[in-house]
């Protein structure tokens, strides 16, 4: 069974082996037409899939961690956030941290890589970056109803980030 959310109407519905992953974080549209899980995976309002979103490496050899994400409240971007993955060992910050923006308005084959728009920086990492057992990594992320701010909650800080006009995001590698 599942939740029509733009209907809020519980319905029936056999999942085929492909639908049925399991998952931690889930965030959707207002309207219920996409779908953000795990800060890589969007899903229609059926859940079918729509696309993987690939985040690029910071470096050749160092990739990112993807740490939190979020689906717009009009459903047409991703938000991902990212730590350099060798600062998550280290313990030390040597780059800012990445919020990576995807459109989810289009629909590539499923499985494949969304296309992305680019990236903005913060100055600081919300969370903490060490490898000690005590470290929990993933940042819990909310978007305002207009869509225009993030708010991201980390151990060790608490973000409000506008969010920047698409002509003015950082080409992706």
């Amino acid at each position: 069974a599942y939740v029509e959310a733009s209907e809020t109407i519980m319905r029936p519905r056999a999942l085929s082996p492909a639908t049925r992953q399991w998952f931690v974080d889930a965030w959707g549209s207002d309207d219920g037409t996409r779908w953000l899980l795990d800060d890589y995976r969007v899903l229609d309002e059926n859940f079918a899939t729509i696309g993987q979103l690939n985040v690029p490496n910071y470096a050749p050899s160092d990739p990112a961690y993807q740490v939190g994400g979020i689906i717009s409240p009009d459903g047409t971007r991703a938000y991902v956030l990212t730590y350099k993955m060798s600062d998550t060992t280290s313990g030390a910050q040597t780059v800012p941290a990445r919020v990576y923006v995807f459109p989810t308005t289009a629909s590539p084959p499923p499985d494949y890589a969304v296309a992305t728009l680019g990236y903005f920086e913060l100055a600081n990492y919300p969370g903490c970056t060490s490898n000690s057992l005590a470290c929990h990594r993933t940042v819990p992320t909310a978007i305002s109803l207009d869509g225009k701010t993030l708010f991201i909650a980390g151990s060790e800080r608490f973000i409000v980030q506008p969010l920047p006009p698409e002509g003015t995001l950082t080409p992706a590698n």
